[in-house]
Formats: structure tokens, sequence, C-alpha cells
């Protein structure tokens, strides 16, 4: 059960690079468009590695806390997901992105997300190696059709549905980590 929860974790937390590949147009450049796929999910990978590494240097310091930590951890990460739905349904959250160095900045933005959840990662006896190579095929796929795709409203209501499940997923895996896991 701690396996499928998980991976269901780390697999919407994918997904959320549904809004800025959107921005990505693979007619006009598929090179450099590919590029930004590749840059896109090895910032989010990493991401998660570094929360995860991180969280093995000082979350033994919250033991006593495990489950405050484990709810509120995950809640936060599901109430930023929720925000970013308004964000989206503004147009705020897809970007056009002519430059690595924007990718780039984008990119740690989005990891936030999964450098928070790699924290809390570490409460758990789970594979970190198997974490992030799912994490980053299905940022590639997600990007990849993400630039198929053309910046319509149809697309922004699919990134704000993405948006809302993910915020949902996440509350749940706060109550299930507190309440059933520990």
């Amino acid at each position: 059960m701690l396996t499928s929860v998980v991976v269901i974790i780390v697999s919407v937390l994918a997904i959320q690079c549904y809004p800025v590949a959107l921005g990505f147009t693979l007619k006009k450049d598929p090179a450099k468009v590919f590029g930004f796929i590749g840059i896109l999910t090895i910032i989010h990978s990493l991401m998660l590695y570094l929360g995860f590494l991180l969280g093995s240097t000082f979350m033994h310091l919250m033991d006593g806390f495990k489950t405050i930590v484990m709810f509120l951890g995950f809640t936060l990460v599901g109430v930023r997901l929720f925000f970013d739905v308004l964000s989206i349904r503004k147009g705020e959250r897809t970007f056009a992105i002519t430059s690595p160095s924007q990718l780039i900045l984008v990119g740690v933005a989005m990891g936030i997300n999964p450098f928070l959840t790699g924290l809390l990662l570490n409460y758990m006896e789970v594979n970190i190696h198997q974490l992030i190579s799912l994490m980053a095929l299905v940022t590639f796929i997600v990007s990849f059709i993400g630039s198929l795709t053309n910046l319509r409203k149809v697309n922004l209501y699919l990134a704000t549905l993405f948006a809302t499940l993910g915020g949902i997923v996440m509350v749940f895996a706060a109550i299930y980590f507190t309440f059933f896991y520990f």
C-alpha cells in the first residue's frame, strides 16, 4: 500500500509540469523543445533527489513529531497545488519560454513541491532511485504531450484539472500518512 501511495504522489507531482510545457511549441523548433523538455525533466527529478538528501541530513531531528510533520508537509503541498489552480485559470502559470535560463528558473520554482516531498519521503522506506526514475519518465512524457498541444482554453482546463487532482491527492496523502501509516 505504501508503494502505491508514494508512486501516485510522485506521478501527480510530475504531471504538474503540464502548464509549463504548454508554452513549448514542438512544431517551431523540435531540437530546442526537446532540449527544454530534457532540462525540465532533469531539474524536476533533481529537486526530488535534493529534497531526499537534505531530509536524510536533518529530518531525523523531528522523529518525535513525525506525524505532525507529515500532515503539515503534505497538506502544504496540496494547498500550494490548489493555489496553482487559480494561477492557471488566469493564465499566469503558462510561460512563453525563450531561453534556457528562463526555463531553469521556472523549473526550480516548479521543483519546490517535489523538493518538499523528497524531505518527507525520508520517513518512509522507499527506493529513491526508482522514484527519481519515475519522476523523470512521467515529467518527460507529460512535457512532450504538453508541447504537442497548443495553448487553448481546453488545455488550460486540463492543466487546472491536473492541479486540482494533485491537491486532492496530497491532502489525502496527508490524512493517510497521519492516521493510517504511523
